[in-house]
């Protein structure tokens, strides 16, 4: 399961890293107490500004590095753990 995680994190990463522009997001994913919970991240300039603001919050929440996260286009989070970025 958490193999199948990280490949949709991989790939979301990697799909959402392809657009370029203003208000990109974050959703960051991670348990607490075995229990799965996202955050949604504010709007940055760039994909740099967003990858550094979800690793930060992953390293609080989920400080044992289970936590994953996507950057792009309002990504949701009600889909947790298969969350989309759109364009």
């Amino acid at each position: 399961m958490r193999t199948m995680i990280a490949l949709v994190a991989l790939f979301g990463l990697a799909a959402c890293d392809l657009l370029i522009g203003p208000e990109r997001t974050a959703a960051v994913h991670f348990e607490v107490d075995g229990e799965p919970r996202s955050l949604r991240l504010g709007e940055f300039d760039n994909a740099q500004e967003c990858h550094a603001a979800a690793q930060a919050v992953l390293e609080v929440v989920a400080p044992d590095g289970s936590g994953t996260y996507l950057c792009g286009f309002e990504c949701h989070v009600e889909a947790h753990p298969d969350s989309i970025c759109v364009s």
